[in-house]
């Protein structure tokens, strides 16, 4: 899901969540550091629906 996320805004480079082009090694090399967020973390989310 997270990888499509990133495939998407590489495609449609919209100036609000896109800042550098993600390449799949990149994204490779990161996803396994990828940590939800406990909930003591302060975290603001901004959930975009279209």
């Amino acid at each position: 899901m997270r990888r499509r996320r990133v495939e998407k805004r590489n495609i449609e480079k919209d100036p609000a969540v896109y800042s550098m082009e993600v390449t799949g090694e990149m994204f490779d090399f990161m996803e396994p550091r990828f940590e939800i967020p406990r909930d003591e973390e302060p975290v603001k989310l901004l959930e975009i629906t279209r």
